[in-house]
């Protein structure tokens, strides 16, 4: 467990990869040659998700090798008949890669940690049954096994829990040389943007015109791509700055994009009252302006999710309502309750609703939470412990998404101190 001082969060650190791209561009290299920076040099502190794409894309044949901070990724020349992939807790490598082992003809046997294999699969497997893939899982949850290969012609997939499947289904009809795709219930049309300017990078074009999607064929030649630092995780050291009234420099984002999707965070915290600029791959965060107390927060959270909890701390001390946050409870634990019950154990009240969640404001208390193996949870509270002072029960989870993330918090003035579980 970790005891988190309140102290004053500023100064300067690089934002740490974003693991959305990360497995994308590991996943396209079963189709493309890429050349990856941005990533660890020798993969040392991989996010725990990005470990397991790695690892599974290796199974599947891709050749690897690391020069002076570069990831040089070649497709396989064949693929294997039959596959055993073990996803750990990352549903993204679970939901993209099944429809790619599809699509290559793999039979493949699933599986994934507690959390994940408690996470409901159903929108996932009626997409590879409406493709002609033979699926067996447990209860619509995993395990999973699959065997026989996509049918010819166009792909229908259902959103459902997920936009992560679709981002698959996308990557299978490149991986088959092109096609169309056609959505069903998307819940998050920002992360199908992001993959298809992921894809963009790579040479591939993919045209959307409503539901239906195009998606062109692999070109040949070699790509060079840039794993771009995480907003999401970024915005835990911008507001715990803001809430500490020091001033931050994160640096090493990819662009700010021309879709609403996780870099809109950006533009969410300048709503609220944060005086900051984006220049350059550079996020400064200078303090904060304004009267935001009580304010409802019109953003639609359906298409970034996770930015619920980005700027939660937030509305925790000035008060306001969340809207469009049902899907929350979906994710690696039901992170509607996480939210209320880590601000509740800091004295701060908090209403959950089934699309909304409100914050009576008011200044934190010293307080202890229990994030239940859920990396977002720990940092976000992390983020007001800056000011209160608390204990995390379980501060080693941050490793799925940033294994540096500790490091980080304390060299931009965090005081942390490491205590043994001795229950």
């Amino acid at each position: 467990m970790v005891n988190i001082d309140p102290s004053v969060i500023e100064g300067e650190v690089r934002a740490p990869p974003s693991k959305s791209l990360a497995v994308r561009f590991l996943l396209a290299s079963l189709f493309s040659e890429e050349i990856v920076t941005g990533l660890p040099e020798g993969g040392k502190g991989l996010a725990s998700d990005v470990q397991v794409a790695l690892e599974a894309i290796l199974r599947l044949g891709v050749s690897m090798q690391w020069s002076k901070g570069k990831l040089h990724l070649c497709p396989p020349t064949s693929f294997p008949p039959f596959v055993e992939i073990n996803a750990g807790g990352s549903a993204s490598l679970l939901r993209m890669l099944a429809p790619m082992l599809a699509a290559a003809g793999v039979s493949a046997r699933l599986k994934g940690d507690v959390s994940l294999s408690r996470r409901p699969i159903t929108s996932l497997v009626r997409s590879l049954q409406a493709a002609g893939v033979k699926v067996r899982h447990n209860n619509y949850a995993l395990p999973m096994e699959i065997s026989g290969t996509m049918r010819k012609g166009d792909l229908v997939v259902f959103g459902g829990e997920s936009s992560q499947q679709v981002t698959g289904f996308i990557l299978a009809a490149a991986l088959r040389g092109g096609g169309q795709v056609r959505i069903i219930d998307l819940p998050s049309g920002s992360y199908v943007e992001l993959t298809r300017w992921a894809l963009s990078q790579v040479g591939i074009n993919v045209e959307r015109s409503g539901e239906s999607l195009s998606v062109g064929p692999p070109r040949a030649g070699r790509f060079a791509v840039e794993v771009g630092g995480d907003y999401l995780i970024s915005s835990f050291y911008a507001s715990a700055s803001l809430l500490t009234r020091g001033k931050v420099k994160i640096t090493g984002l990819y662009p700010l994009l021309n879709f609403f999707g996780d870099h809109s965070v950006v533009g969410v915290f300048s709503s609220l009252g944060a005086r900051s600029e984006f220049s350059e791959g550079t996020w400064a965060v200078s303090g904060w302006e304004g009267d935001t107390k009580g304010e409802v927060l019109n953003v639609d959270f359906n298409s970034s999710p996770d930015m619920a909890l980005s700027v939660s701390p937030l509305l925790a001390v000035t008060g306001g309502e969340m809207k469009g946050v049902s899907r929350l409870s979906l994710k690696e634990s039901d992170r509607k309750r996480g939210i209320a019950e880590a601000f509740a154990s800091m004295g701060l009240r908090v209403k959950i609703g089934h699309d909304s969640i409100s914050f009576e404001g008011g200044r934190p208390k010293k307080g202890v939470f229990d994030p239940r193996g859920d990396h977002r949870l720990a940092m976000m509270a992390s983020s007001l412990m800056a000011v209160s002072g608390g204990k995390l029960l379980d501060g080693y989870c941050v490793s799925k998404s940033d294994p540096d993330y500790w490091n980080s918090y304390a060299v931009l003035g965090g005081k942390i101190r490491w205590e043994r579980d001795l229950s």
